[in-house]
């Protein structure tokens, strides 16, 4: 769509032009079979020439403002100083193409529900994906040795895992270790 308002210069809403193609192409990431009520007479471009690839670490454009500690703003307007691109990098897991003027899209690690497009991303330095500490939410011993389970950001709390204390200790989380310890006194 964004394609389509660059060559008329008017906004461009009509989403269901592309409907038909991209549930084609997501019920196929899913490996669902599909009645055969549509007939598809297009050919799905090759994504090699795509700005990324699957497995390329990239920052994405933040859709709400956050400050410089991380902490997303109340306010849904940008500021001068207010971080624009997210502070951790993920790799990109699928790459869709389209036929005719629509851009790639690019599904990134952890974001579910969500693709980006090539001007959404920026390419990382990073070798791998960066996973943020969003809240320690529990902890327990494990063979003799305290764990945390802690909840990812970007990540649902659903998919929360456990590491030894050792290890957040070691990448400098001690400070949610105590914040943690502090507000869970039993």
């Amino acid at each position: 769509m964004g394609t389509k308002e660059e060559d008329t210069g008017k906004s461009y809403n009509e989403w269901a032009d592309i409907v038909n193609i991209v549930r084609v192409d997501l019920n196929k990431i899913r490996k669902k079979k599909l009645p055969n009520i549509f007939k598809i007479d297009y050919e799905v471009p090759s994504t090699e020439n795509a700005k990324y690839h699957v497995g390329d670490i990239v920052y994405y454009q933040l859709d709400k403002p956050m400050n410089k500690l991380g902490k997303e703003e109340k306010d849904e307007r940008f500021r001068m100083g207010d971080l624009r691109w997210s502070l951790a990098p993920k790799k990109i897991m699928a790459v869709f193409s389209y036929p005719g003027k629509v851009p790639y899209r690019y599904q990134l690690e952890g974001k579910t529900n969500v693709s980006y497009t090539g001007t959404q991303l920026q390419k990382s330095n990073e070798k791998n994906s960066k996973f943020v500490v969003k809240q320690i939410i529990d902890k327990r011993k494990h063979k003799g040795k305290v764990e945390y389970k802690v909840w990812w950001k970007g990540y649902p709390k659903a998919s929360a895992s456990w590491e030894s204390r050792v290890k957040l200790i070691e990448d400098g989380l001690q400070s949610k270790i105590n914040e943690y310890n502090k507000n869970n006194k039993k």
